[in-house]
């Protein structure tokens, strides 16, 4: 059991992975395109013909199917951190926020220039490019196990366990969020667990 964890596991294109039997050995489909001197076409004919590595494939299966059904992760409405890596269609409007609301409250001369700054700055100083490449290696990312989404309850106090998960929510733009609900929603639930220490029966 996790609370508001960051996604841990990276989960690579099969074919980068993946591995066939070539001879007494098992080889990945690069170890292929090398031996046939970086010819794909043939490349792929080979790897057509070769033995899939059923024990791992099923060893990994088995893994899933373990980690799905005894790995949850409780999240808390807008918690950026559990977006993290692999999220960034979340993770990215959430910063955009956080750092527009930090720039009225501590900069407001600011206020109205932010975009007109960000893009300049990336612009001038970041390779755009590469980044976006990044991102999309790092949607690889994913959990594994079961996610269970909470709110805070009608009394602004309690938490309410809204739902259970197939996939990480969506950005959804709310104009009163700010900075420091962000940084707050990382800490509600691991502030608010209470552990509980199991009684153990003692025989007369």
């Amino acid at each position: 059991i996790t609370f508001a964890a960051p996604m841990a596991f990276f989960m690579p294109e099969m074919r980068v992975v993946e591995r066939r039997q070539f001879g007494d050995s098992f080889v990945t489909f690069d170890t292929v395109l090398m031996e046939k001197k970086e010819d794909a076409e043939k490349a792929e004919q080979a790897w057509a013909l070769l033995g899939h590595d059923e024990a791992r494939h099923e060893k990994f299966e088995q893994l899933l199917d373990e980690l799905a059904k005894q790995s949850v992760n409780y999240l808390f409405d807008k918690d950026i951190i559990p977006h993290l890596p692999g999220h960034s269609d979340y993770f990215g409007p959430a910063l955009k926020v956080a750092a527009r609301s930090a720039v009225m409250e501590f900069v407001p001369t600011w206020e109205g220039k932010l975009d007109e700054l960000v893009n300049k700055f990336c612009k001038n100083a970041l390779d755009m490019e590469a980044i976006n490449m990044m991102l999309e290696e790092l949607k690889n990312f994913k959990h594994l196990g079961k996610l269970h989404f909470c709110k805070a309850g009608s009394d602004g106090k309690s938490l309410v366990h809204d739902a259970a998960l197939d996939d990480m929510p969506k950005w959804e733009e709310d104009e009163t969020v700010t900075w420091q609900y962000l940084w707050t929603c990382h800490s509600v639930i691991p502030s608010n667990i209470l552990y509980q220490c199991p009684q153990i029966a003692t025989g007369s």
